[in-house]
């Protein structure tokens, strides 16, 4: 009796040691090297004399989430090192400043660190020419007069890309990504930038806008920030609209002039808001166009 207890017990051992050893089905994920992603400053940084130096960190996050496949990789918000990588003093002459930040790591959401390349360059407004020819024509000291400090404020968005290959194990069946935008009635918005950047000389740019239900106020959209700032309203004027799977869908343009105006150097975002539905439910786009 008591061997054929042993042996039910050495059996269930067996058994459970086996299926104990089996690994949950998994699946790898790559970010291939030189994947291009955003960054996003929580702080100033400055060419002004006795603030930012070569070398200095500086307090950076990724912009929104890095995805492969439909799996998120880097979390949005994520913190990532970055620093200065040169700075330059403005001076006398109209000769201006200049400042440049470089991206070094963050962390994928397994804990690996990503090393990242790449950065962002910043000039200070300059007006050296114009200033050395009225000194020439003038014969006055107007050579003194300074150039602009290059200043990068906080919310500036910067790209980065990173450096080796990412492997990530997916442990258990790879996740379905379901579109909780479709549920949830959110808007979604794009920028047509292949029609943008066929223009010689661009004068509109044009945006997929996408609103829950089938007849919404088509001029009830508009920009109403850059760059996390609030501006004064821009109208968009819809040019075409139709309804796709319950949802409004709009081409939208503006003139580049016009919005143009608040953009800064280098990659640019802003809201397009609508307004049809008593509340602001705006939809952030970013243009990575040097304007």
């Amino acid at each position: 009796m008591h061997s054929m207890r042993l042996g039910v017990v050495a059996l269930l051992v067996s058994v459970t040691a086996f299926f104990s050893g089996i690994a949950a089905p998994s699946d790898s994920k790559t970010l291939p090297a030189g994947t291009r992603f955003y960054l996003v400053t929580d702080q100033e940084v400055s060419s002004k004399r006795g603030e930012s130096d070569t070398g200095m960190p500086v307090m950076c996050r990724v912009w929104r989430d890095v995805e492969v496949a439909g799996t998120v990789v880097i979390k949005g918000g994520t913190p990532a090192n970055c620093r200065v990588d040169s700075v330059k003093r403005s001076n006398m002459g109209g000769i201006e400043g200049k400042v440049s930040i470089g991206g070094i790591e963050t962390r994928s959401v397994d804990g690996q660190t990503v090393m990242l390349q790449g950065g962002y360059n910043k000039e200070g407004s300059g007006r050296k020419a114009a200033v050395w020819t009225a000194g020439i024509l003038l014969l006055w000291p107007i050579l003194f007069v300074p150039g602009g400090a290059a200043v990068l404020p906080p919310g500036t968005v910067f790209d980065v890309s990173t450096v080796n290959n990412l492997s990530m194990a997916i442990e258990g069946s790879a996740p379905r990504r379901i579109n909780m935008a479709a549920l949830t009635g959110s808007n979604s918005g794009e920028i047509l930038i292949d029609e943008f950047l066929a223009q010689k000389k661009p004068e509109n740019l044009k945006m997929k806008l996408s609103v829950p239900g089938e007849k919404i106020d088509l001029g009830a959209f508009k920009i109403d920030a850059v760059n996390g700032k609030e501006i004064e309203p821009i109208s968009v004027s819809v040019i075409e609209s139709n309804v796709t799977e319950g949802d409004v869908v709009a081409i939208g343009e503006v003139k580049i002039k016009t919005l143009g105006k608040h953009f800064q150097k280098g990659i640019n975002r802003f809201d397009v808001s609508y307004f049809g539905n008593g509340t602001r439910e705006p939809v952030e786009l970013i243009l990575d166009v040097q304007m």
